[in-house]
């Protein structure tokens, strides 16, 4: 179960990750707009390799809750919470209006939040594995970095959002496979 699960979270990055270069080709201003990933939300062009981005790792989060079944509460609770958070930012473009706009963004903080408590709770549950520290504190710095770039006009919000996305994806293989032994 535990290998089936860390197929599902290579996958979810994968697709999260293929998403936003596939985006970044079409769009490439989207790397200097300071509007993270959800620039891409806001194009049609860009609408495919969007929801790849989102929804594909959604659906991977569903499975993967499914998957774990009463197995383990906790992340099973939390892979609910991202599927629907990730769906939530899926619909919601930013561009249409001030309530939407801030819908979105709080949809987001939430995600990020969640995202680094669970990998949070992670690295203490096996703070002996050094590497779950590290990916954990890049994590944290990677998401502050967000937070002081979602108002400003210019800066590096994508960036960032990767970058944290990555951390907390590692987190959440190594934890899997960590689950297996």
């Amino acid at each position: 179960m535990y290998k089936k699960l860390s197929n599902y979270l290579y996958l979810s990055l994968l697709l999260f990750i293929l998403g936003v270069i596939v985006s970044c080709v079409i769009k490439p201003h989207g790397l200097v707009a300071n509007c993270g990933v959800s620039y891409f939300g806001i194009y049609a062009v860009t609408l495919v390799p969007y929801f790849v981005s989102l929804i594909g790792p959604a659906i991977l989060f569903i499975l993967a809750a499914r998957l774990l079944g009463n197995k383990n509460e906790l992340l099973k609770n939390f892979f609910w919470a991202f599927a629907i958070l990730l769906i939530g930012l899926g619909i919601t473009p930013y561009s249409i209006n001030s309530f939407v706009s801030a819908l979105h963004t709080t949809l987001g903080s939430i995600l990020f939040a969640s995202q680094l408590l669970l990998s949070g709770i992670i690295a203490i549950e096996y703070k002996h594995h050094r590497s779950l520290t590290y990916l954990w504190i890049i994590e944290f710095i990677a998401g502050v970095m967000c937070a002081l770039y979602v108002t400003p006009q210019k800066g590096y919000l994508l960036e960032y959002q990767v970058a944290f996305e990555i951390a907390f994806s590692t987190i959440l293989i190594l934890y899997s496979k960590l689950l297996q032994d």
